[in-house]
This record gives structure tokens, sequence and C-alpha cells, in this order.
């Protein structure tokens, strides 16, 4: 794995974590079950892309 497509997982990693801090910091003005989902969302996308690095090509 070359070092670039490290970065490119690191920036989507950090990308994704900076989405899911932005829903947990919304939980108070925001419906639970919609704040919940885009987490789910979210950590879906952050398994995808520690999981499978290929797919940031």
């Amino acid at each position: 794995m070359s070092s670039i497509t490290i970065l490119r997982m690191d920036a989507q990693i950090l990308t994704i974590n900076k989405v899911i801090c932005r829903h947990i910091d919304s939980l108070a003005t925001t419906s639970r079950g919609v704040v919940l989902q885009d987490i789910l969302s979210q950590f879906r996308n952050f398994v995808q892309h520690v999981c499978s690095p290929n797919s940031l090509r």
C-alpha cells in the first residue's frame, strides 16, 4: 500500500470523525433518531474505509 493511499485513508477517517462529532454536538437540538441514524451511516463509511483501502482509488 502506498503512502498516498494511507494519507487518503487518514483524510477520509478524519472527515468521518468530524461529521460524527458534529452529529453528537447536535443531539441537543435535533431529533435523537435522526442523529443516531446519521452517526450509524458514518460508522459504516468508517468501517468501509478502514477495511477496504482499494475503495479510495
